[in-house]
């Protein structure tokens, strides 16, 4: 699980009635978080290990989805953990990037 952006445990630390929920703070903390959505080859291009995390941890609410029942929306997240060839796909692409900028960081 991907730990809540700082602004979202700011405001709801603030509010007493909150404390015992934990998940309403993950789940605004999501709904409000974009850089999730980004794909990692986009996030290797900003050559950030951090982001490249949090999108990986993001997205294992959906490691043990069932693909053949689609419930919600498309997301990226959902379609990084459930289709292997886009999978692949994006990790083609993000260590193309990483060996050409010689990140030798980012590849581990």
């Amino acid at each position: 699980m991907v730990a809540p952006l700082l602004a979202v445990e700011l405001l709801f630390r603030s509010k007493g009635g909150f404390s015992n929920l934990p998940h309403v703070i993950s789940s605004v903390s999501l709904f409000l978080d974009s850089s999730v959505e980004l794909s990692h080859s986009e996030a290797c291009k900003l050559a950030s290990i951090k982001l490249l995390d949090r999108i990986w941890g993001s997205s294992a609410v959906f490691a043990n989805f069932d693909t053949r029942f689609p419930v919600g929306p498309f997301t990226i997240r959902k379609f990084i953990r459930t289709d292997k060839h886009y999978r692949q796909h994006q990790f083609t692409f993000s260590m193309l990037f990483i060996v050409k900028k010689n990140n030798l960081e980012m590849a581990r």
